[in-house]
């Protein structure tokens, strides 16, 4: 289950600056998808080295956001780490609900804003 988005928390990380606020929202609203898919694609292929890759570049975006989020692309990017894939496939699932539930708090947040 996601924890509610903290806007204070996130607009803390960015200096409370608004307009970069917005940006780097929109940045991973954009870019997950694609970030989620190359995961998804790797835990398909049962790719280790895919998977450590593509979940440490997601943690690295979510983070911000999520320490929840960050929390479950940190485990695949350790699955990936150790070559032990045993599990990887409901770990992505997981990852993928929560991903869906940071963004669509996101996007109220900046729609709030307009």
């Amino acid at each position: 289950m996601s924890e509610s988005i903290d806007e204070a928390e996130i607009l803390s990380r960015v200096g409370g600056d608004r307009e970069l606020l917005r940006e780097v929202v929109e940045i991973f609203i954009d870019d997950s998808p694609g970030m989620l898919q190359a995961i998804g694609d790797a835990v398909s292929r049962r790719d280790a080295k895919a998977i450590f890759s593509s979940a440490h570049k997601l943690k690295g975006s979510v983070v911000n956001f999520s320490p929840r989020g960050a929390s479950l692309a940190l485990g695949l990017e350790r699955m990936g780490t150790a070559g032990e894939l045993e599990g990887a496939e409901s770990a992505f699932a997981e990852l993928e609900i929560e991903i869906g539930h940071i963004r669509s708090a996101l996007e109220k947040l900046i729609e709030r804003r307009d």
